[in-house]
């Protein structure tokens, strides 16, 4: 169950997970397993940072569409006359005390940890970092503040006003140094980094510590979350593209953890010769966790240990931001070459997690539905961005379309290639606009919601080009070029989705019992029986049968089952057409010689797109015969099983009480 709490986790993104109607039968498992499944259950959400879980249900009094199921089940953790059961007493003594989720994590260490936050000029968001951070719910750590050589006297005055913390002033060096130096000062074993443009959650230290209860584990992060946006501005500059993100290895592990939430032990910190002081503002993160990971340590991903993230306000600041990411990313490049493909992107083994943008902006997403749909958990996985869309997204394409669109002033020819150089990177940026889930703002409506998402889809056309261009002449400076090939090594290589035409659906009733699995096998056994060309969907489809009587077309049976009384079953069948390669390949050739015809002389291209045309139909008259001999191949197999054919609408209402 822990693995699954995290993969729900990372699925829900930043919003709060709840796991709903969790409970067990005490008619088959007995009143003392029922109150031993809750109890670890509840150990097992707690753990996992969830909001909170659902028992299901209170009491064994319940009913299904007006008929009671109380003698045969027994779900409750009281009886139907109200009198509790072992796990009721078991809940009254575990829940009452909680007031927050970290109250209720058992931890086996509480390692003394030394969070260290570094400032330059940041008085603005400094105060909300350290209040954060007065009075956690943790027995033992300290707070020490680096000040990098501000000139804002405000830093060191708001410093004093907080006894607790350990104040230090050093000469401007950059964050790294700053960093390292918090780390000589600290008394801890464990180090914490904290933003001065972060605050910590309250059970912040209890999850890392929760983290490190592997020893394997030499540093940990968790969520940065952006606080509620004032304006629409503001949100969809939280929104927008380049912020700080985790990259995924899997459920629980990354690859690289933010700076700006990152802990790390620190006999690793010393292993791995804390951060690097060629990083003055961003990228020494990056290159921390890599040499983490080269020496064998692990880092883990804690969805507990979470921090509210400031984004940037101003649109000038997310570019000098950004900009400063694409030095950073020149610096990484000259001292990890491997690392980055020759485009220039980093060649990541896990997945870049963005909780606010769905990853599959560009070639949609797969779910793992098991044959038949009979996969026990089923995901939704995305996929990342193509090696096409991120060419089409760099400087250099962009720049060239520019310029050559500007040509169009001496020649209409120019301007029609360069629209049609930036079309695709306009296209992947209001894809990135569309998956974009926007924040709440205080008076948001329809016009600020839709200016906020175009904002949106002019940061994610502008930032990767800014972001390139500035890391290919950092690059050329220091003469450094990524020697790595390929695109990484992706976790898993989904197929791609294949869409079909829905040309007829059908309802299927019966009170037996049965449900798509048993029309299913019915139907395969007819296909196999009449040796029709049939392919059983593999646990990436989202189909479930395709059949091919020619080389033209095929048929998909896609079905589902809703259960609406004990034993009855309604059954839906949906028929789906898909034109196959070599239909596509003759329509597109004959339409393309038509065409061609057509420019040498109008009489021969008339008479040439007729020809096509009028291929067209008989390739559509085979495709009609076939959806009509599958759909009654499907309606011989449901009669045989006793299904009765009902009215579209009839889900509304139980058939079985007619």
């Amino acid at each position: 169950m822990c693995g699954f709490l995290a993969r729900l986790q990372l699925m829900a993104g930043d919003r709060p997970l709840v796991v709903g109607e969790f409970g067990l039968d005490t008619r088959r498992h007995g009143e003392s397993r029922q109150a031993e499944a809750l109890g670890w259950a509840w150990q097992a959400v707690l753990h996992a940072g969830l909001a909170g879980q659902i028992v299901f249900s209170f009491t064994d009094e319940w009913s299904n569409r007006g008929r009671r199921m109380d003698p045969e089940w027994a779900f409750g953790v009281t009886d139907a006359d109200r009198r509790p059961k072992e796990a009721a007493s078991a809940l009254s003594l575990q829940l009452p005390p909680l007031r927050r989720a970290g109250q209720g994590v058992r931890l086996r260490q509480t390692p003394r940890f030394s969070i260290i936050i570094c400032t330059y000029n940041g008085a603005r968001t400094l105060r909300t970092a350290l209040e954060s951070v007065q009075s956690l719910p943790y027995p033992d750590y300290e707070v020490i503040l680096v000040d990098d050589g501000s000139s804002d006297p405000q830093v060191a005055a708001m410093a004093t006003e907080y006894r607790d913390v350990r104040f230090f002033r050093v000469t401007r060096g950059g964050l790294s140094r700053a960093r390292n130096f918090g780390a000589s000062q600290a008394s801890g074993s464990h180090l914490v980094y904290l933003d001065d443009d972060a605050a910590a959650e309250g059970d912040w230290l209890t999850y890392l510590a929760l983290a490190f209860a592997d020893d394997r584990v030499g540093a940990a992060g968790g969520p940065n979350i952006p606080p509620r946006p004032s304006g629409w501005k503001e949100a969809a500059l939280a929104a927008a593209p380049g912020g700080p993100a985790v990259v995924m290895l899997n459920d629980t592990e990354a690859e690289h953890v933010p700076g700006c939430n990152l802990a790390v032990t620190r006999a690793a910190w010393e292993e791995v010769g804390g951060f690097d002081d060629r990083y003055h503002a961003a990228g020494d993160d990056v290159d921390f966790c890599w040499r983490l990971l080269e020496h064998g340590y692990r880092i883990v991903h804690q969805p507990g240990a979470m921090v509210w993230h400031e984004r940037r306000r101003t649109l000038r600041a997310y570019f000098r931001q950004q900009i400063g990411y694409g030095r950073a990313e020149a610096t990484l490049i000259a001292q990890h070459p491997h690392r980055f493909g020759r485009s220039g992107g980093a060649l990541w083994h896990g997945i870049i997690y963005e909780p606010a943008r769905h990853a599959a902006t560009a070639r949609g997403a797969v779910i793992y539905a098991g044959v038949f749909g009979t996969a026990p958990y089923q995901f939704l996985y995305s996929r990342p961005l193509s090696a096409t869309a991120e060419v089409v997204r760099s400087a250099p394409w962009v720049l060239a379309g520019i310029v050559l669109s500007a040509g169009g002033l001496w020649h209409p020819v120019l301007a029609t290639a360069g629209t049609l150089m930036l079309a695709p990177a306009v296209w992947a940026a209001g894809r990135v606009a569309a998956a974009t889930r926007l924040a709440v703002w205080p008076g948001r409506h329809r016009l600020s919601a839709a200016a906020a998402r175009l904002l949106v889809m002019a940061l994610a056309f502008t930032q990767p080009v800014a972001r390139d261009l500035v890391r290919r002449l950092g690059c050329l400076r220091q003469r450094s070029f990524a020697a790595g090939s390929g695109r990484g090594r992706p976790l898993r290589r989904l197929p791609r989705r294949q869409r079909g035409k829905t040309v007829a659906t059908l309802a299927l009733w019966n009170d037996a019992g049965k449900d798509r699995s048993a029309l299913l096998a019915a139907v395969l056994a007819d296909l196999e029986a009449m040796r029709w060309p049939v392919v059983i969907g593999d646990e990436w489809a989202d189909w479930d049968l395709e059949v091919s009587r020619n080389r033209w077309w095929s048929v998909r049976l896609v079905t589902a089952t809703e259960y609406l009384s004990p034993e009855g079953r309604l059954v839906r069948v949906r028929l789906q057409t898909r034109a196959r390669r070599a239909t596509t390949v003759l329509a597109a050739f004959s339409t393309a010689v038509g065409l061609l015809l057509f420019a040498l002389k109008a009489v021969w291209g008339a008479w040439a797109l007729a020809v096509a045309f009028g291929l067209w139909l008989a390739l559509e008259n085979r495709h009609a015969a076939t959806v009509t001999a599958v759909r009654q191949l499907v309606a011989t197999a449901s009669t045989r099983l006793g299904m009765v054919a009902v009215a579209e609408k009839a889900p509304a209402d139980d058939p079985s009480d007619d």
